[in-house]
């Protein structure tokens, strides 16, 4: 059974407004571009550029000290193991009792024991003469 004679459309009939011709020239450079786009992403991905190394510096970690006598609670925060409570806490000390008179005096603050007073002890500093607006410096 043929289809009726107005639903065939000749060989050479324009569709979309282009011939076969054309058709067939627009389908052949598509897939020309198609391939050459494929072959340069597998380029890219198997081959890629050549290694190269990245050269780092070092780890190096910011050295500063505070002074007991000066510094703010947010100094004492940024020292191993100190949190908010426990900075404000050696600030007001130091208001209420006066100054410290060494850096082991800072073991009258509650909570500052033996091994916290060890790990702060590198970060501290009772006098300096170096120092910043609030009793920090770096070295």
């Amino acid at each position: 059974m043929n289809p009726p004679p107005e639903l065939v459309t000749p060989v050479d009939s324009p569709v979309y407004g282009l011939r076969q011709s054309d058709r067939l020239f627009i389908v052949v450079l598509s897939s020309i571009i198609l391939l050459l786009s494929l072959v340069h992403i597998v380029r890219l991905s198997w081959r890629g550029t050549p290694a190269f190394e990245i050269q780092r510096l070092p780890r190096q970690i910011a050295s500063f000290r505070i002074d007991v006598n000066k510094a703010t609670w947010v100094e004492w925060m940024q020292l191993p193991e100190i949190g908010e409570v426990l900075a404000r806490q050696i600030v007001a000390d130091r208001e209420r009792n006066g100054p410290f008179a060494s850096i082991e005096d800072l073991r009258r603050v509650k909570g500052i024991g033996a091994v916290k007073m060890e790990k702060m002890r590198p970060f501290l500093r009772a006098s300096c003469s170096d120092q910043g607006p609030h009793g920090a410096s770096f070295d």
